[in-house]
């Protein structure tokens, strides 16, 4: 074998050229190697993750750094909803709700007495429990439907609003009318632990335990 720069002799095996420093490429990169030294072995057959390429876990591994990715610049891009200001937004809808709960009051009560008269008879602590009844599943009935139809329609009630928040689902996407019924119940049952409210004080997304559990966001407009 000679050197392709000097012609000087080397050994088949060697790297570099003695004479004039001239470093080889492997044997298998000259195109006038014997056929087998391009031929693999079963020992050498290439297949994806031995020593090799492997496809599958490349793509799956493109992918996680797209969606981590996709979730930092959503991340940055939403404003969470603080908490005076989704307490002043609830005080607006407790306003309209008890203008509502007022006009159903007069109307029922004046139905009630309507009712009784034509039957010759007059309002009494006998029959006030049942209008007292009639009226408190109407309010509450009037509540749950304000909280989840407005909700479910575009992720706003009137005090949302007027504050500029939205509450959405997960990556954004707006919430069904199921997960707005969801996360009202949720609310109920945890009322009673002031903390899960006052949760939104330091939590790093600004939600409440329901919001978790609802796996829903309050964010600003």
């Amino acid at each position: 074998m000679q050197c392709p720069v000097c012609e000087a002799g080397v050994s088949a095996d060697a790297r570099i050229c003695q004479s004039c420093g001239t470093r080889f490429a492997p044997p298998r990169a000259f195109s006038t190697a014997p056929a087998d030294e391009f031929t693999l072995t079963a020992e050498e057959v290439w297949e994806p993750g031995e020593n090799g390429y492997d496809e599958e876990a490349s793509w799956a591994g493109a992918q996680a750094v797209t969606l981590l990715a996709e979730r930092q610049r959503e991340a940055q891009e939403l404003r969470w909803g603080g908490f005076f200001r989704r307490a002043l937004a609830f005080v607006i809808d407790a306003l309209v709700l008890a203008a509502i709960c007022a006009i159903l009051s007069v109307v029922s009560f004046v139905g009630y007495k309507v009712g009784l008269a034509a039957h010759g008879r007059q309002l009494s602590t006998d029959n006030a429990p049942g209008l007292a009844v009639f009226l408190t599943w109407g309010w509450m009935f009037l509540i749950t439907i304000y909280f989840v139809v407005f909700h479910g329609m575009d992720g706003q009630t009137v005090g949302k609003r007027l504050f500029g928040l939205r509450l959405i689902g997960e990556r954004g996407a707006p919430v069904s009318y199921k997960r707005a019924a969801l996360r009202w119940v949720l609310g109920l049952l945890l009322a009673p632990l002031v903390v899960s409210w006052l949760w939104i004080i330091w939590d790093r997304e600004k939600r409440a335990w329901h919001d978790y559990l609802a796996r829903t966001w309050v964010v600003r407009t």
